[in-house]
Order: C-alpha cells, then structure tokens, then sequence
C-alpha cells in the first residue's frame, strides 16, 4: 500500500519502522519536527514514484538496523506530482545515516539517493546497484565519516550540486561507465582527509574528481 504520514508534532523526535515486503508501495511523510526513520528489513518497491519519499524540511536520522537488509526501488516513469520526487529514496530535509545494516536502492528512472539540503553517511553499508542519473545527489553538501558506499550508477557517483563534499572516513567504490560521468563532483570545494576512495570510469570526458573551487587531500 502507499503510506502516507502527516505528523504535527514539534516537540516529540518520533521514530519510524519500516520492515517487511510491498511490491508495490510508498512511504510518504510530512513532518513539523525532525523525526528517525529506521528501517528494519523492509523490500519496497514503487512503480511509479519514489519508494521514500520525504516530504520535510526537517533532518531525518536513518538507521540501518543491525543485522538488517533494506532494498528500495522506483518503476520506469514517475506519476505526475507538484512536489520534488527526484529518486527513489527522496527527501527534501537533512539526511544522516547511520547504523550497522545494510541498504540497497535501485532507481530506473532518476537518481538513487536525493535530498535538497545534506547527506552525511556515518555508518552502515550503502549501495546503489544502478541509477538512471546519480548514485548519490545532495545539494548543500555530502560529508561521509564512516560506513561503506557502494555506487554503479549512468550518471555521477557522488554529486553535490550547490555546495562541498568532504570525505574525513569510510569506503567509497564508485563504477560510472557513461560519457562525462564523475566519480566525485562539486560545486564548491572538494576534500579528502581520510577513508578509501576507489573510482572506476570507462566513458569518454569522464573524471574521477572534480571540483568547481579547490581540491585538497591530506
């Protein structure tokens, strides 16, 4: 079924559990306040739209539950809608993830994993088994601490769109096999100061790191 949350609340943290199957179905949500989302063995798949679909300006904590396996999906065309429904797993607030499970998202339409403001991964194993456009596409900024991110996508690995990508921890395997596709791409400055970062590009004008400003790797 499509789910759909509308929570008024601004001084609880709610928490959200998402497990089991849908083959078709979505998990939407309007909230006041910023809220955790975790996802505890939960199969979804949405045919015509997102799978999540944070419809919140709010930060949204995700927990990869331990000993978990999480799997998203969109279709093919996404349904007409006002709203931004940019990848399967979508959201318009902050998005931190966290944790010890492990989440696999497939977009056949867009980009995998989008937010219009952040995305810090801190722990967890991400990955992106194929996106029509990014694996990984924030706007503000990308920061990743820790964790694994697993990325095979036709667009860039790892975008940030208006802001800077910092990557102080963690593994980063990205194969990006289209022309002028990008492992690594900002629009601002662009550091390395820890993890291990390994890109595989195969199209033509394709870059493994770029930067509109600076790059620095210490």
């Amino acid at each position: 079924a499509d789910v759909t949350v509308n929570s008024t609340s601004e001084n609880t943290e709610i928490n959200y559990s998402l497990k089991g199957t849908a083959s078709e179905g979505m998990f939407k949500i309007y909230s006041a306040s910023k809220f955790n989302l975790k996802l505890n063995g939960v199969n979804l798949t949405n045919s015509d739209g997102p799978a999540v679909n944070i419809q919140s300006k709010k930060k949204c904590n995700i927990i990869l539950e331990a000993g978990t396996s999480n799997m998203l999906a969109d279709g093919v065309t996404y349904a007409t809608s006002t709203e931004d429904q940019k990848s399967a797993f979508f959201s318009e607030g902050q998005l931190d993830f966290d944790g010890s499970g492990s989440l696999t998202v497939r977009s056949n339409s867009a980009h995998a994993i989008c937010s219009d403001d952040y995305i810090h991964i801190l722990g967890g194993t991400v990955t992106v088994t194929g996106a029509a456009k990014d694996g990984i596409h924030a706007n503000d900024y990308f920061k990743m601490s820790g964790g694994t991110l697993n990325i095979t996508s036709a667009g860039d690995g790892v975008e940030c769109e208006s802001g800077y990508i910092l990557i102080s921890g963690g593994s980063i395997t990205s194969l990006n096999n289209s022309v002028d596709s990008k492992g690594l791409v900002c629009d601002s400055t662009l550091t390395i100061s820890g993890g291990t970062i390994k890109l595989t590009l195969s199209g033509n004008q394709s870059k493994g790191i770029k930067a509109t400003q600076k790059i620095l790797i210490n």
